[in-house]
Parts: C-alpha cells; sequence; structure tokens
C-alpha cells in the first residue's frame, strides 16, 4: 500500500515538472518573440481613410474618397474605383503581420523591393535624380486619414519563393524587413491606374440569362433559353433555341462561347472624354448585345462604337443607361456571332 503510495507522489511530481518546463517554455517564446511581429496596424479605421497613394518606379496611383464612395484619380479624370479591390486592400492591411524578421539591415532594403524611391535614385551628371538600375522598388503604401494624419504607410516587397505564398514588407519607420503571408503584390501592387477602376460591366452567369439578341431591328438574332420539351422530367434540362430568324435548337459549344462573355465582362479602361460624343461610333455600332435575365426580365444591353482613335486592337463600348464610355478590346467584338448560321455549324 505505502508502495503504492510513494508510486502516485511520483507521478504527481514528475507532471508537476513536465506542466512548469512546459509553462517557463511558453514564457521564454513569448518573451523572444520580436516585437516587430505584432500586428502592424492593429488601429486602423477604414471609416476615417480618406486617401490611398500607391506609389511606384511607375509613379503614384492616387485613390481618393468623395462622398462615401472610392474614386481613381487618372490624370485630369476623377473615375470609379474597383469597391471589391478597396475592400481587400483595408482587409489585409488590417491582418498584416509578419512571421519572421529577415534583417533589420537598411542596406539590404533595396535586396527585398522594400526601399523607398529616393533610396533607390542616383544623381546624374546633370544633377538629376534617376531610377538605380540594379535594383527595383515594389510598392509604397501611404493610408491617409480625414484629418490629413498618416494613418498606416508601409511597403510591399518582392515575392519571397516561387510559390507565391509569402512576400517582404516593411514598415515605413523601421529598418525591419519582414517575411509576411500571402501573395501581397496581387492586393497592392495593381501597377495602373486602370486597374483600379471600377470597370466590371456585368458578372452574369448563364443560368440567369433568358435571351440574348445580337444586333437590332430585322436583322438581329434572337437566342432564347427554355426548358427542353423532349425530355419528361420533374425539373426540365434548359437547353439554347434560336427563336429568331431561325427556330431550332442551337450548337452547345457555341451557347456556351457566347453565354460565356457575360460570366466576367470587364473593359479595358474609361475611354478619354470627347466632345462631340459621335466620335465613338456608336451612331452606326460595330455591333450591339442585349441580354434579357430570368428571373427580373430586366434587359441590359451593350453598345459597341468604332475603334478607339490610338488603339486598333480596342474598341469604344457603352452600357444603355450609363453615361460612362469604355475601352473594350478588339476579341470581345470578334467573339460575337455575326450570322445566324454560326451556331448551327456542328449541328
Amino acid at each position: 500500500m505505502n508502495k503504492r503510495f510513494l508510486v502516485l507522489i511520483g507521478l504527481f511530481v514528475i507532471l508537476g515538472i513536465a506542466v512548469m518546463i512546459h509553462e517557463n517554455s511558453i514564457e521564454k517564446k513569448t518573451e523572444t518573440r520580436p516585437s516587430e511581429l505584432e500586428l502592424m496596424f492593429p488601429d486602423l479605421d477604414p471609416e476615417t481613410i480618406s486617401s490611398i497613394v500607391l506609389g511606384s518606379f511607375g509613379g503614384n496611383i492616387n485613390l481618393v474618397k468623395k462622398d462615401g464612395t472610392w474614386m481613381v484619380e487618372d490624370g485630369n479624370d476623377t473615375v470609379p474605383a474597383d469597391k471589391e479591390a478597396i475592400d481587400k486592400l483595408f482587409e489585409t492591411t488590417a491582418k498584416l503581420q509578419g512571421l519572421q524578421v529577415v534583417s533589420r539591415n537598411p542596406d539590404k532594403h533595396i535586396t527585398f523591393q522594400v526601399n523607398a524611391a529616393k533610396e533607390s535614385t542616383v544623381q546624374d551628371e546633370d544633377g538629376q535624380s534617376k531610377p538605380f538600375t540594379m535594383g527595383t522598388m515594389g510598392t509604397e503604401v501611404t493610408l491617409i486619414n480625414d484629418d490629413g494624419s498618416v494613418a498606416a504607410h508601409f511597403f510591399i516587397g518582392k515575392n519571397a519563393a516561387m510559390d507565391f505564398m509569402t512576400t517582404y514588407i516593411r514598415k515605413a519607420d523601421s529598418d525591419s524587413v519582414l517575411l509576411a503571408e500571402g501573395y501581397l503584390k496581387m492586393i497592392y501592387g495593381k501597377g495602373s491606374a486602370a486597374a483600379w477602376k471600377d470597370l466590371m460591366l456585368c458578372k452574369i452567369e448563364p443560368d440567369e440569362i433568358e435571351k440574348i439578341t445580337i444586333g437590332t431591328g430585322d436583322e438581329a438574332i434572337e437566342l432564347t433559353q427554355l426548358p427542353d420539351e423532349t425530355i419528361q422530367v420533374e425539373e426540365p434540362r434548359m437547353i439554347w433555341k434560336m427563336t429568331r430568324p431561325s427556330q431550332g435548337v442551337i450548337d452547345e459549344t457555341a451557347a456556351q462561347k457566347l453565354t460565356g462573355i457575360f460570366r466576367n465582362l470587364r473593359a479595358s479602361d474609361f475611354a478619354p472624354r470627347k466632345e462631340d460624343v459621335t466620335e465613338y461610333g456608336f451612331d452606326n455600332p460595330t455591333a450591339v448585345l442585349s441580354v434579357t435575365m430570368m428571373d427580373t426580365k430586366e434587359k441590359i444591353v451593350f453598345v459597341f462604337g468604332k475603334p478607339t482613335d490610338d488603339q486598333a486592337d480596342k474598341y469604344y463600348l457603352k452600357k444603355e443607361g450609363n453615361d460612362a464610355v469604355y475601352v473594350i478590346p478588339k476579341y470581345r467584338v470578334e467573339s460575337i456571332p455575326k450570322s445566324a448560321d454560326e451556331f448551327f455549324k456542328a449541328s
């Protein structure tokens, strides 16, 4: 009995020692964790941010909030910004945190592309600044509050691995280069003002479409998605039929190609403003494409104008009911069938 009691006491002692060692280990890890690896901007409040400046060797991209709406400044124009991209930027910034400290040497900033523009320039013989040719700069991000104070200022450098799962970052007021999770260039370093603009024309899945019309008037081609009456099932299969000018089931591949246009239709940019709107060519359009929604019966009409003045591989485009004029890639226009026969080629 005494022997068992001693064994139990021994087990409790061993357990107690193990717990103490574990707690000391945790405490030691906490003490040795660098302060740089805490959240970079724990108090960030997107509601108080009024402007964002994204700087690189290509110049600055300026995003500003006007009457509660984010806009992109592009030359003399100010156009709506991509809300999803702005929201993603704020969400990511609020969670920015280093996984490890890579370097505390300011001379290494250019190596990891977390250097300021002034750290990447040299003076030429005329005293003018020019880029340092042996290094490049990532993206300098500055978030500014309504009162003009800086809410966040940091650098997004190059990705740290071939799998694009980590990125080098640096807080502007620190020399420490950190390794952070994620391919952050996709969030901050979009490279052009156009990439930040709200250029999404529509996101419509094929099963949301009741009717597609190509062209106008008597020459229009009309396609309608209808239940397949040849199969008697509880939930009928939907098929695409041509209802004008010909009649009949169209080639499934051709239908998929056409409906795919509306899945993610995005313009390349907003078109330059013209005093004479007839210069866009909408009075004599290259193509007209309309979609009628299955549930709401809403009709969305896209009018493709003439080729742009400076780029023959792009066309002007407008969405009826919207004053904005866009620029769309030429291949989008070329992907629109020109005749009813094209829908029956594989039949």
